[in-house]
């Protein structure tokens, strides 16, 4: 069965204004239509200021290593281990000192093969993409927890459940219909958190997914510089 997985986040850049300089913005395909914007007008603190600090390059700045991580960690949560890494890193603002447009090659060890891509983007495209030699799963939308947080709601009935219209399609060109995806639940996780400081229970997320992660993270800096695919040492847990 073949298994190709396209995972993106596109970003926005916005030109220096004579108030509030350059900004950052994640593309967000919601009905709503919002962005999330980061002006670098308090760019002397990159600790509080996100866009100043994916600039610096000391601080490990750039998208490699800010959104590439969130897309490496998922996709060697679906689909397992990682046995090669190929990665193309480019700088297209101009004056940039850090990376702005990512794309990443992953083959697992399960044989599927992940496809990772954030970058400027004019235009969002699926943010998760799966294909098969029979069906296929395409999904444009994201996790409406954050936006609901951001709008003031709480947990609760339904909680994050995406609407209907924001639903992955599943099945081919001719029966692709709309599937229900598992709500999202950021409370399980410090749930989790709590269970484990208060009763010595394991964490909710392994360390070792953190190390596995850099990893492939490290190699696609390394093969971006190299030009050719770099194949990766199994690390045991």
């Amino acid at each position: 069965v073949l298994a190709v997985v396209t995972m993106t986040l596109p970003m926005q850049y916005k030109a220096p204004s004579r108030t509030t300089g350059p900004s950052w913005s994640r593309s967000d395909s919601r009905s709503t239509g919002c962005t999330a914007s980061s002006p670098a007008s308090n760019a002397g603190d990159p600790s509080s200021n996100p866009a100043a600090r994916i600039r610096r390059p000391r601080a490990a700045g750039g998208i490699l290593y800010d959104l590439g991580s969130h897309l490496v960690d998922q996709a060697l949560h679906l689909f397992g281990p990682t046995r090669s890494v190929y990665a193309e890193i480019a700088a297209r603002r101009p004056g940039a000192q850090v990376d702005d447009d990512v794309f990443l090659a992953l083959t697992h060890t399960s044989g599927v093969r992940s496809h990772l891509w954030s970058a400027l983007a004019g235009q969002v495209g699926p943010r998760l993409r799966a294909l098969g030699d029979r069906s296929a799963y395409t999904v444009y939308g994201l996790d409406p927890q954050e936006a609901a947080l951001r709008q003031g709601q709480r947990p609760g009935p339904d909680w994050g459940a995406p609407a209907r219209t924001q639903w992955g399609l599943l099945g081919t060109v001719d029966d692709a219909e709309p599937h229900p995806p598992l709500p999202g639940d950021y409370p399980a996780f410090y749930a989790g958190v709590a269970a484990a400081l208060r009763e010595g229970r394991l964490a909710p997320v392994d360390p070792y997914d953190a190390v596995a992660t850099l990893i492939v993270l490290e190699a696609a800096r390394d093969t971006a510089t190299q030009g050719r695919t770099v194949e990766l040492p199994q690390v045991a847990r």
